[in-house]
């Protein structure tokens, strides 16, 4: 029997409720599913989120097995599922770094018009950029969205699916990482 086929064979054991064949399907393919994404987000200059795009890749295998018609493995599939996943990374990043970017400039032309005082403001924001850049996905997107877009924790945990105690937590957590990564960065110190 084809690889196909056992694959396809174990979905619809899972659909027709055996959870044991789901886990044989992620077992199969989580290590060439892992080093997929692994390589993939490296062409995109995407780093520290492989295992955040694997855990959303799977998560959306779940919910969509029904649509898998076993014509490729399961890991290719997931593998599908991952690219999509990277894109839209890819593309919030870029949005937001285009945002920090005319933010970051608009607010230095407009203070100043001494280009020592440019060029020092363009360091400092700089070395938060890159602070920024070191967060985990949902902490940036935590952090992002309770500074600039002033959105409530309340409503962080209601369109994130949270406890607003995690919500807390997470941001905390963001704040903390985002200090210790702009000192790091912007003080050239090694930092643990």
């Amino acid at each position: 029997m084809k690889e196909t086929e056992v694959d396809y064979n174990l979905a619809v054991l899972f659909l027709n409720g055996d959870m044991q064949a789901w886990d044989q399907l992620f077992s199969k393919s989580n290590k060439i599913v892992t080093g997929y994404t692994k390589k993939y987000l490296r062409l995109f200059n995407l780093t520290n989120i492989d295992e955040d795009v694997v855990s959303e890749a799977y998560s959306r295998a779940y919910e969509k097995l029904g649509t898998f018609k076993g014509d490729s493995r399961f890991s290719t599939w997931v593998c599908g599922i991952v690219k999509r996943v990277v894109w839209s990374e890819s593309r919030k990043y870029q949005r937001r770094k285009n945002f920090y970017k005319e933010y970051v400039f608009s607010q230095l032309t407009f203070y100043s018009r001494d280009p020592c005082d440019i060029v020092i403001k363009s360091e400092l924001n700089k070395s938060l950029w890159n602070a920024f850049e070191g967060l985990q996905p949902i902490e940036a997107y935590i952090l992002e969205r309770h500074v600039i877009y002033e959105q409530t924790f309340l409503e962080l945990s209601r369109v994130m699916h949270l406890s607003i105690r995690i919500v807390k937590n997470c941001y905390q957590n963001a704040l903390e990482k985002f200090s210790k990564n702009f000192h790091c960065i912007h003080h050239k110190k090694r930092c643990e």
